[in-house]
């Protein structure tokens, strides 16, 4: 039955497209896509459902909602995201463009394919919408679904910057730390890690453990050594500073500072 009716389907579309009949023609499709169980097949066709509603019946919203159900399924494909996004900033939908990102990620099962959409959402919620709150709950879902993917962490490292929420920050923080950076930009982290814990949230031994995390490597990193030396302004941790601050004084060369760092010492 099925066979037959796609038979007659093929038959029958070509002559109500050259006759511009599109609303016979898309009922027509419809019944079509709702017969259809192979996944692939049925995004092909309502891809060709969107290029109907949009070209022949003038359109756009319903050629949206046919791209929005081609976005269903196991894999996302690119060509219908582009698409969407496309008719999203022709139709100024991106909150709907949004809001049917993060529900197909939500349904995806490969992790990284969810994280993709996830992030395409964040991006969305960013740039287009202006609404950081929106980003973040897209890139937090990104950053859930895959752990190995230093994008979106990158992503909450700027938005929770950009909204003070400095626990957050530190949280994202500690998780670049702990990836695979390194060199120069691992400790540009580590500094500003330090400078978090130290100025934003009460923890100066966090940030004096991030500052000599630096210094161990790089004994003349000069943030890394401010951040230190403002420590060494609290009466519990001053024992501890000199003793790292003599360390990295010695390995440099840095007789002038050693000298102050005793006369210091004999006045505490």
């Amino acid at each position: 039955r099925e066979e037959h009716r796609a038979q007659a389907a093929a038959v029958v579309e070509p002559l109500l497209r050259d006759q511009g009949r599109y609303d016979d023609l898309v009922r027509l499709i419809n019944r079509k896509i709702d017969g259809m169980l192979d996944p692939m097949e049925r995004r092909a066709e309502l891809v060709r459902l969107a290029e109907i509603e949009e070209h022949g019946r003038r359109d756009k919203f319903a050629a949206f909602e046919a791209l929005s159900r081609a976005l269903a399924g196991d894999t996302p494909d690119e060509f219908v995201q582009e698409e969407l996004e496309r008719l999203a900033r022709e139709l100024a939908s991106w909150s709907k463009f949004f809001a049917v990102l993060m529900d197909r990620a939500a349904k995806l099962p490969d992790p990284r394919d969810a994280a993709l959409l996830f992030r395409r959402a964040g991006r969305v919620a960013e740039e287009e919408l202006v609404d950081d709150a929106r980003a973040i709950e897209a890139y937090r879902s990104a950053s859930a679904a895959d752990d190995d993917a230093d994008e979106s962490l990158i992503a909450l490292d700027r938005l929770y910057e950009k909204t003070q929420q400095w626990e957050l920050l530190v949280e994202v923080l500690e998780r670049r730390v702990s990836s695979d950076v390194s060199g120069a930009d691992r400790n540009e982290l580590l500094v500003r890690l330090g400078y978090l814990r130290g100025q934003r949230c009460s923890d100066p031994r966090g940030a004096f453990a991030a500052y000599k995390e630096v210094l161990d490597n790089d004994p003349g990193d000069q943030s890394a050594l401010a951040g230190m030396q403002l420590l060494g302004e609290r009466d519990a941790l001053v024992s501890d500073v000199l003793e790292v601050l003599e360390v990295c004084y010695r390995e440099t060369n840095a007789v002038e500072k050693v000298v102050e760092l005793f006369e210091l010492r004999s006045r505490l």
